[in-house]
């Protein structure tokens, strides 16, 4: 019955599966029997064996060894159980545990194992290599023997991720400030790449703190701030019309002009008043400059008329008064003095018919028609060219005196013989017949004094054209003009004396 129960005993425990020794004794000592069993393959704590096995060798007992069982175990009963193992039985129980099993079992005994089977189970560790591996654990690495007990820490994660055995670098877990940039720091608080560059800016805060109004220059025109990193912001200073340079608005005082009580003014690029440029005296301002009116007023000038502008500079001659002269910023003009149909010329004592007689006529009867009139006596004739250029008015270049040089013998017209010229040469259709005296027929009417009566049109003189017989200088007095006539063609005739 002893025999069957180690039996027993054994067959349990090489069907729950050995690979980790179990030392078991009798009570007095003398037997010892090792065991590899597979921990992970039992599941049965171990009070619940030893009640398995129990009730296993009560059900083998017979009745009368029962009740011997039950009640206190004598010394000597133990001692016959332990002398009727026979050796072959020993040995047969140790031929029964394969080497195969025991060669498994070494070393695979977990540590919570030991703990559960509460100092009955003992692993190998000598039989267990340091440093077989590593793993993750709470966070860190850890080596691992080949038993797969954890030992010390093989690597501090600090924060970085454990996954796959190591540590999972992170190159950018954070950002710090370094001599005055920002750096990236992996997880371990290693300084990385750098993060950003802080130029001129302080780095606070594991940041580059930005200040928007560090400098200043041009750009575009205008003054426009720049942050301390280099970036343009927004415009401190518009240069308007004004040029930038140096990092700064450059003012042109004299930019512009501009028309401010009755004068002009400088402006600068800003539109701002300045110095005064310009005085218009008596001209007109008109939007950035004096209106030079060169005609604003005339006065005498070299016994001719002249214009002046609103400066009071001389400009171009006005009226040229001939032999009369200027007097009072005016040409003299000879008094007429009219009676009984006679007009006096004070300035040369010549008379004239007030009122011409008689129609249009041919040259060839001019001078027979004033030698037959009676008009407070005779002595009546046909003027001469000259005479009848002294009866012209406001037409300085075809009066007596003026730049046309086509003049007879007139001692009260103080012409000499000297000055006479009569030929085609003598005639300059610019001077002796100038465009602003037709332009200004209809300002002043008639070209001759206003005593004078009769048509206002074109008269014969006695002057020949030299070098051509069948023409004869004449006056036209609605135009103030010096002209030549065909001998054939008919016009008035005014007889003087």
């Amino acid at each position: 019955m002893k025999i069957r129960f180690v039996s027993l005993l054994l067959c349990f425990v090489v069907i729950a599966g050995c690979n980790t020794i179990v030392k078991n004794s009798s009570p007095d000592g003398d037997l010892e029997i090792e065991i590899e069993l597979d921990t992970d393959s039992i599941d049965i704590a171990d009070g619940d064996i030893e009640q398995e096995a129990e009730d296993e060798i009560d059900r083998d007992i017979e009745p009368d060894t029962e009740n011997e069982i039950d009640g206190d175990v004598e010394q000597d009963t133990e001692n016959e159980i332990d002398r009727d193992i026979e050796p072959d039985t020993e040995n047969e129980i140790d031929r029964d545990i394969e080497p195969e099993t025991e060669a498994e079992s070494d070393g695979d005994i977990e540590p919570d194992s030991e703990d559960e089977s509460d100092g009955d189970i003992e692993s190998n560790e000598e039989d267990c290599t340091e440093h077989h591996s590593f793993d993750c654990y709470m966070g860190h690495v850890y080596w691992y023997d080949s038993c797969g007990n954890k030992q010390e820490k093989k690597e501090d994660c600090v924060n970085c991720l454990c996954s796959e055995s190591k540590c999972q670098a992170d190159s950018r877990y954070s950002s710090h400030c370094y001599e005055g940039d920002v750096y990236w720091y992996d997880c371990k608080g290693v300084r990385q790449a750098q993060k950003e560059e802080c130029y001129a800016c302080n780095c606070l805060n594991n940041a580059c703190l930005v200040y928007y109004e560090h400098s200043f220059q041009c750009y575009a025109g205008d003054v426009y701030w720049y942050d301390c990193k280099g970036d343009r912001q927004y415009k401190k200073e518009e240069c308007d019309r004004c040029y930038c340079s140096n990092n700064a608005c450059q003012i042109d005082y004299q930019k512009s002009s501009k028309c401010y009580n009755g004068d002009v003014y400088w402006q600068d690029c800003h539109g701002i008043r300045n110095i005064k440029k310009e005085e218009c005296d008596n001209c007109v301002c008109s939007v950035n400059f004096c209106r030079s009116d060169q005609q604003y007023s005339s006065k005498c000038y070299d016994n001719d008329v002249y214009w002046h502008n609103c400066h009071g500079v001389l400009g171009n001659k006005k009226e040229e008064c001939a032999i009369y002269g200027c007097d009072n910023d005016n040409c003299v003009t000879p008094p007429m003095t009219c009676n009984n149909g006679i007009c006096l010329d004070s300035f040369t004592g010549l008379e004239w018919q007030q009122e011409p007689t008689g129609n249009k006529m041919e040259w060839l009867d001019t001078e027979a028609h004033c030698q037959n009139l009676v008009l407070d006596g005779n002595g009546w004739r046909t003027p001469n060219i000259s005479e009848l250029r002294s009866l012209l008015r406001n037409c300085s270049p075809t009066m007596l005196g003026g730049s046309c040089a086509l003049n007879d013998e007139c001692i009260p017209c103080s012409v000499s013989l000297d000055d006479s010229c009569l030929d085609s040469s003598c005639y300059d259709e610019i001077e002796c017949a100038p465009d602003f005296c037709l332009d200004n027929s209809a300002l002043y009417g008639c070209y001759w004094p206003d005593e004078l009566g009769g048509d206002c049109s074109w008269y014969w003189s006695i002057s020949p054209v030299l070098d051509d017989g069948c023409f004869m200088w004449g006056v036209g007095f609605d135009s103030g003009l010096v002209v030549r006539f065909g001998i054939d063609e008919t016009y008035y005739v005014r007889c003087v004396r």
